[in-house]
């Protein structure tokens, strides 16, 4: 049974696409905070220069 299932391709194939789908949401998870906090400092440096010495 263990060799059955590990020379089976298919199985390989749901098992890499599993991990990527995984792997993709936390990637964007991390993009999506880091231009949220990307944002936010435009934002400030937006307002100090408006705002002048």
């Amino acid at each position: 049974m263990k060799t059955l299932a590990l020379r089976s391709p298919l199985l390989w194939v749901g098992v890499l696409l599993l991990a990527a789908l995984i792997g993709a949401l936390v990637f964007s998870d991390s993009v999506a905070d880091l231009a949220r906090a990307s944002a936010d400092y435009q934002r400030r440096i937006q307002q100090v220069l408006s705002t002048g010495p």
